[in-house]
């Protein structure tokens, strides 16, 4: 369950349109030849409760140009935001939340780009969903889903499409149907023993998929205790990757009224974090390696869901030996500013180098670096913190920036930005939230750039005179090489005012107010797209 500072459910919300992201649904050069339907009308209501059926065939044949998950739902009448996924043959492809709904009912739909693990559609494989719900005679929302995946075929001859990749998830697939929160669960650290990989691999990818709950959800910058999470990575031990988890605000956070109609950013699709691991790969083909995650600067009082997959690609020739060496530098740093004001500051470089050996012969060195910066501050006054005692004010904000060269692929770097108010006042039956919300979020990966900004506002007067109102906007901007991709939308007191988008053929990085460098398809710096 997301929980969150403020109860508005108990008092009921007032009706809006369906929620929804401003998120590209990027055409790409293939033909598409179907949507295989594979979970529809699941009703969950119960927490522990997993839908699963069975994915029997693409409607055409591999490799694919693309491939598409979409989880549409809809729920009706008073529910938290509740977290879940969507898992094929055990590989989460899926991280989501829900929005809160309204007592006519909403509708909403999410639909991420799974093409790396087209490898898991070659043959039939069980597609489960866990939503964690819980429904009473207050909290009346079942939330209804449908599960399905879109397919492009390769425009070129059969076999001249994108590489296609192993996908190995690092928890068994078993326990991940019976049990796939609590076989995630972490409050610090989480190790996994990935198997021997093929000798002819050439590229290792972990995809870590992250969310914080209860202390740890973000809100208004981890109220529970200081304002900054930091992901680091280990190989046997051995430094391999570093992140910060982006600062995703669930649709019942802070004020739900922000998020109504236009969600948080990131908060129905939650990118898994990417890490580069190719320099380990003379140890993985040896045999099996330790994978350890650390969640530095977590709360006791919170968990996190951490759910790791390797993306394997193979190679041109075995490797026959050879070893990775890896330091990382910086960590997480806290000081008081104010009786009730915390600063959190972080200055982390990362080096990893492979050495390896062929069959043939032939050495190569595979080396990841990566360079993060950050700086967060939460002041509140009064209360106790936390989601079951909000402070009657907080005020957060913070910036997390970095760069990284993978082992393979173009340079990337990100840039995230937030400031979060909250005032609020609790009377005898009620209470009065004001809200402010402002995200940024800026990536570049090779000559490719994202750029989307939300701003947000809103008021909840629970008692006369009653206040309900909220206004925001967001702007979400995509340059891909030749394809430049604008949106924009604007909200007020639950309605839609403008919703406007426009795709055109540019030069790489000459979308509007881009500038000419490019953009990311992984959170994490370490990142490499596999195309």
């Amino acid at each position: 369950m997301l929980l969150t500072w403020c109860p508005l459910v108990l008092s009921g919300f007032p009706n809006s349109s369906s929620p929804f992201v401003l998120d590209p649904v990027v055409p790409v050069d293939g033909i598409f030849c179907g949507t295989v339907s594979v979970i529809q009308g699941a009703a969950l209501s119960g927490y522990s409760q997993i839908v699963t059926e069975r994915f029997s065939k693409a409607p055409c044949d591999g490799p694919w140009e693309a491939v598409r998950v979409t989880l549409a739902g809809s729920v009706q009448g008073r529910q938290f935001d509740r977290f879940g996924g969507v898992f094929v043959g055990g590989a989460e492809v899926l991280r989501t939340s829900t929005p809160e709904p309204t007592p006519e009912g909403i509708t909403w739909s999410v639909t991420r780009d799974v093409t790396d693990y087209a490898g898991l559609f070659q043959w039939p494989q069980n597609v489960s969903a866990s939503i964690p719900n819980v429904v009473t005679a207050v909290y009346t929302g079942v939330l209804h889903i449908n599960v399905s995946f879109s397919f492009f075929a390769s425009g070129r001859t059969r076999g001249s499409g994108l590489p296609e990749a192993a996908v190995v998830p690092l928890r068994s697939p078993h326990s991940v149907m019976v049990s796939p929160w609590n076989s995630t669960l972490t409050q610090g650290w989480a190790n996994f023993t990935a198997r021997r990989l093929a000798a002819d691999t050439g590229g290792v990818f972990l995809d870590v998929f992250a969310s914080g709950h209860e202390c740890e959800e973000f809100e208004a910058g981890y109220d529970c205790g200081t304002p900054l999470r930091r992901f680091v990575v280990y190989v046997n031990g051995v430094p391999a990757g570093v992140m910060y988890p982006f600062p995703v605000v669930y649709s019942g956070g802070v004020n739900p009224l922000l998020w109504r109609p236009l969600a948080g950013v990131e908060s129905f699709s939650i990118s898994p974090l990417r890490f580069d691991l190719s320099p380990f790969v003379p140890r993985m083909v040896a045999g099996e390696a330790e994978v350890a995650i650390r969640v530095e600067g977590a709360s006791a009082s919170g968990v996190w869901y951490v759910n790791p997959t390797l993306v394997v690609v193979a190679g041109d020739e075995e490797i026959a030996s050879g070893d990775a060496a890896g330091t990382l530098t910086g960590g997480l740093r806290h000081r008081n500013l104010s009786a009730t004001c915390v600063e959190s500051r972080d200055d982390s470089d990362l080096l990893v180098r492979g050495q390896m050996v062929t069959r043939s012969g032939r050495r190569k060195t595979l080396s990841v670096s990566a360079s993060l910066h950050a700086v967060s501050a939460y002041d509140t006054t009064a209360g106790g913190g936390g989601p079951a005692q909000p402070p009657d004010s907080r005020l957060a904000w913070g910036v997390m920036s970095g760069s990284a060269v993978g082992a393979s692929g173009p340079a990337s770097t990100f840039q995230y930005g937030f400031s979060i108010s909250v005032n609020q006042t609790e009377f005898s039956s009620g209470f009065d939230i004001n809200a402010t919300a402002a995200v940024d979020s800026f990536h570049t990966y090779g000559d490719a750039v994202w750029n989307k900004t939300l701003q947000s506002k809103s008021r909840y007067r629970s008692e006369e005179p009653v206040v309900q109102t909220n206004a925001a906007a967001e702007r979400y901007l995509v340059s891909l090489g030749s394809l430049c991709w604008d949106a924009s939308a604007r909200v007020r007191d639950g309605a839609v005012v403008e919703k406007d988008g426009m795709q055109w053929m540019c030069e790489p990085g000459a979308g509007p107010g881009l500038p000419a460098t490019s953009p990311v398809l992984a959170l994490s710096p370490a990142a490499a797209v596999l195309v």
